[in-house]
């Protein structure tokens, strides 16, 4: 869906007739196209959707209680692994993405680099901000949920 939705956007950026709508259309297209957007649609699809597949299987009455803890041995390893970004990086490279220095400085919003007091990374943005934030609250739920003496047994 997100090549069409790029395609959709670029008729509308293109069609002078629409006026009105071109700005909207270019501003999001600037949006969905950056790299921390497919970071985080990333984020979302891969661990928040397998999050999800857990919750059906266990609301489901003929539960399989090796096929949930199946479940959730494969969300607590893919967030362990995410930090490679190879799907990120696949995913930008078909779609004509550009790709951040992660070394370069991060600037908030619309600001300048200059008004910001922390000096931090894309990197760091990308990890602490953001990663890091989702991981943890996934398996606080997951560990909230499934206790390690549960998990044993």
């Amino acid at each position: 869906m997100f090549g069409a939705t790029c395609s959709i956007l670029s008729n509308v950026i293109n069609d002078r007739a629409i006026s009105t709508q071109h700005a909207d259309a270019d501003g999001v297209y600037d949006k969905i196209t950056s790299f921390e957007f497919v970071f985080i649609l990333h984020l979302m699809r891969d661990i928040m959707g397998t999050t999800n597949d857990l919750y059906l299987a266990l609301q489901r009455k003929s539960q399989d209680i090796l096929n949930a803890m199946h479940l959730v041995l494969t969300i607590k390893a893919l967030v362990k692994k995410y930090r490679e970004l190879e799907n990120v990086q696949l995913f930008c490279g078909k779609y004509d993405i550009d790709i951040p220095d992660m070394s370069a400085r991060y600037t908030s919003g619309r600001g300048r680099a200059c008004h910001q007091r922390d000096h931090i990374t894309i990197e760091h943005h990308l990890w602490v901000n953001i990663f890091t934030f989702i991981c943890d609250s996934q398996l606080q739920e997951l560990n909230n949920i499934f206790k390690e003496d549960v998990m044993e047994l």
